[in-house]
Order: C-alpha cells, then structure tokens, then sequence
C-alpha cells in the first residue's frame, strides 16, 4: 500500500512539472521544425573590411509553419540587410536582428544574406554570431548551424609566393644541385646550382633566364627565384675551345655575341695593320 502511495506521489509530481512547462509554451522533447545553417566568408577579416553572412534553413516540420530567424551579431557592427523573402524585418532591438515569415510551406527552404562591416577601430580577436529559427504552436526553438566565428587580425598575412625553377642540361654533364627537372621555391629563395660534366667534357655556361644568377659562367653558382625560370647548362667536350665539340643545348645567339666581338675585334686589328703596312 504504501509503495503504491510513493508511485502515485511520484507521478503527480513528473505531472505537475510538465504542465508547467506546458503553460510556460516550452516545448518538451519537440521534434525539431527546422534545419538552419549559416556561413561566413571571410571567416578572418580586418578592421574595415565587409563579411558576407548567409543563413539558409528548411521547413522539417511536415506541415505548413510560419518561422521566425533571430540573429544576434558582434555590437558595434554595421549590418546591411541583403536578399531575403520574409514577411517583416526587424533591428530596433540591434545587435538582436529578427526576420519573420508567416507562412514557409513544408519542405521550403528560405535563405537570408547580410553584410557585417568590421569597424575600423575593432580589436584583434574572436568574436561570435549566435543565431535560432523559431517556430509557434508548440514553440519550437531550433539552433542555426554551421559557421559562428568571425576572427578579426591587425593584418592578414600575404599568400606566400612560390616559383618555378624548370633545371635540364645538355649532352656531356648533369645537374647534380639541385637536380634537373621542376622545382618550386618561394620568393626571393637563392638557390645552389651545381652543374657536373661527364668524363671528357667540361662545363661552358648557363643559358636560359639568367638575369639574376650570380655567375652563369661557373659550374657551381646561384640563382634568385623572383619569377619562374628555365635554365640549362650547357657542356663541350674537353678541348673544344668552343668549336665542333660544344654541345650548348638551349643556348642562343646572345650567347656567343661576346665571342664573335673578340673575334671581330682581332680581324679589325689585322686589316688596319695590313693597310698601314705595319705587318
């Protein structure tokens, strides 16, 4: 008997409290009515800059229901309202900001975007984006998803940089340093170049985008990356002294200029000397 008397107890106590609840409009263990996410781009911005805020969620309800979106932003943000289908708007409670629909069919999705603009004197730090849809008949709270996060920096630092070094040599030697093939290095990176003839063969120069190599006419030398690069060294057989043994790969006129100068230079001494009869 007195078992059944705390049973009885007991239940008229879980009764009570949940018709309290009742009448307070909490719903208890309500399914959820909607499938709210939101996203932020940037999610790292700096004082001044502008941040898109989108808001999506779908009516999950299975019936017909008129839905309410509360977004609570950082204070001090400007907001700007953007593109939406809701019935009312409402900011007189900022930085609490409410759009309301009537009526959102079953099934619906509806989408809100907003513009949030960092004030210019905002400190470095987090600061969060709190949002829920609503829905009456029960009142059925259901919270936005997805992104909340906005982190605000003193400066957002450059994408690093990187380059192209595109390496090949002709007949008669290899690369050894760094090797041959593409390789990728950031910006202002000085590079080791090391270029080694075969048995027989020796090293005459570097051809290709040379502009910033220390030395193009030594096997070992450097390069700075400040673009992407294509180079080739280039080797002669051992006592070529330039002649039919070079094997020069990718080398080009302006590669010889110096030369065919000297040449020409020795030529014009000659024939002045033979004019004058000094020889």
């Amino acid at each position: 008997m007195r078992y059944r008397k705390i049973v009885a107890g007991v239940a008229s106590a879980m009764l009570a409290v949940m018709l309290l609840f009742s009448l307070l409009g909490v719903a208890l263990a309500a399914d959820p009515t909607a499938d709210a996410s939101r996203t932020i781009d940037p999610l790292v911005a700096e004082p001044g800059d502008e941040v898109e805020v989108t808001v999506a969620f779908e009516n999950v309800a299975g019936t017909n229901k008129a839905f309410a979106l509360n977004e609570t932003v950082p204070d001090g943000w400007e907001l700007t309202r953007g593109t939406d289908d809701a019935s009312s708007f409402k900011d007189i409670n900022y930085p609490s900001i409410e759009w309301v629909w009537f009526v959102v069919e079953d099934g619906a999705t509806e989408t809100v975007t907003y513009t949030l603009t960092v004030p210019v004197d905002e400190e470095a730090g987090n600061y969060t984006i709190e949002g829920v849809v609503s829905s009456v008949g029960p009142e059925t709270v259901n919270p936005v998803g997805g992104d909340t996060t906005i982190t605000v920096v003193e400066e957002i630092p450059p994408e690093p940089v990187e380059y192209d070094l595109i390496i090949s040599s002709s007949a008669g030697g290899e690369v050894t340093e760094p090797g041959e093939g593409t390789f990728s290095y950031g910006e202002g990176t000085t590079v080791g170049l090391v270029a080694t003839a075969s048995d027989g063969y020796e090293f005459v120069v570097w051809t290709g985008d040379v502009g910033t190599m220390t030395n193009r006419y030594a096997a070992a030398t450097t390069i700075t990356m400040n673009d992407d690069y294509s180079i080739t060294a280039n080797f002669q057989e051992e006592g070529g002294g330039g002649g039919g043994g070079i094997s020069c790969g990718m080398a080009t006129l302006a590669d010889f200029i110096p030369f065919a100068l000297v040449s020409v230079g020795i030529v014009g001494v000659w024939t002045t000397k033979r004019r004058g009869k000094g020889i």
